[in-house]
């Protein structure tokens, strides 16, 4: 069986896109973030993906009663879910495990 949260397991930018979302959080809940174009410098293409995902999985919710289109993005776009709290939560207190399959210690 699939488990939503393999998907952002195995996927480091992915996960990075959630916690830069759920970053701003922590001192507002309720306020929407701009969109981030790209991470790292890379191109902002797979970002489109990336968006799509985190709005798939619910971990993101989009601003659509707002739009103000900008050179650098788009702004009040997007804000973290409590799902995608729970999710990254849930992904980052994992301990990371050996080669063999066991947790490390």
């Amino acid at each position: 069986m699939f488990d939503d949260l393999d998907r952002l397991r195995g996927n480091t930018k992915l996960l990075h896109l959630l916690d830069h979302y759920a970053q701003p959080a922590v001192v507002d809940r309720e306020a929407w973030q701009d969109r981030l174009m790209s991470l790292h410098g890379d191109e902002p293409g797979p970002m489109v993906k990336l968006h799509g995902e985190l709005l798939a999985f619910g971990w993101i919710e989009q601003n659509t009663g707002y739009f103000a289109d900008r050179p650098q993005g788009v702004a009040a776009c997007y804000r973290i879910t409590s799902m995608g709290l729970r999710a990254l939560k849930k992904v980052s207190k994992e301990e990371p495990e050996d080669a063999n399959g066991g947790c490390l210690t």
